[in-house]
């Protein structure tokens, strides 16, 4: 029964670890505790010797990891894609986007990041007066976070991070799909779809109906992928 007992908890304890939670601006990240994983690089190395230590920044888009207990940053030029955890990312456009489907012809991906828009609103708070929001400057350059400049955490320990990190503002957060064929990246919405300037829009209106999109949910987006790549390469 004891050992019953253990094993539950070690299990509820993973489970934590790993559980989103909200980003604030002294932890603005995806896991609420650096996880295991791997980054693949433009040469195709896997870099695994930052003590296997990794965390998606929800702020900057990038990767950061803990080296000699020290929180760095991944050099975004150099990263292709890596594994956080039993998640797998790629890089687009400078941003890790998850990986949710992938197949031959492409794929489907997440990005959470910072809504800066809701962080904008004058009503939003972050101890900022109205009439001070009011300015022309952002809720981020208020707080001391322009061009997301402080947030990223480099060259703090990991032990200070963790020790602060039930304090700071919170971010809010956003979630949006998209569809990457040929290194391209798509909005999954019907207009963006349609607007490409190779998809035929009486054909893509066919197909959407016959297979049921629905844009909001990720597991039907594969078929549209596959769609716009037989569409792109038959117009090449």
């Amino acid at each position: 029964m004891k050992r019953m007992l253990i094993f539950s908890l070690a299990i509820l304890l993973t489970a934590l670890s790993l559980s989103a939670q909200e980003p604030t601006t002294n932890w603005p990240f995806k896991f609420n505790d650096f996880q295991s994983g791997a980054i693949r690089t433009l040469d195709g190395s896997l870099i695994t010797s930052y003590e296997n230590l990794f965390n998606i920044n929800l702020a900057s888009g990038g990767v950061n990891y803990v080296n000699e207990g020290t929180i760095m940053e991944a050099d975004m030029r150099r990263v292709t894609s890596a594994q956080i955890a039993n998640l797998v990312y790629i890089n687009v456009g400078g941003k890790m986007h998850e990986v949710l489907f992938e197949q031959e012809k492409g794929l489907v991906v997440r990005l959470e990041s910072i809504d800066v828009e809701k962080m904008n609103k004058t009503d939003i708070g972050y101890g900022v007066s109205s009439s001070t929001a009011s300015t022309n400057k952002t809720s981020l350059d208020l707080l001391g976070f322009g061009d997301w400049e402080g947030i990223h955490l480099t060259g703090q320990t990991y032990t200070q991070a963790r020790v602060k990190q039930g304090s700071g503002e919170p971010l809010p957060l956003r979630s949006d799909l998209y569809l990457v064929v040929d290194g391209i990246r798509i909005d999954a919405t019907k207009t963006a779809v349609m607007n490409q300037p190779f998809v035929d829009k009486a054909e893509a209106k066919a197909f959407f109906k016959v297979n049921k999109i629905k844009w909001g949910k990720a597991e039907t987006l594969p078929a549209v992928v596959g769609f716009i790549y037989d569409q792109k390469h038959r117009a090449q």
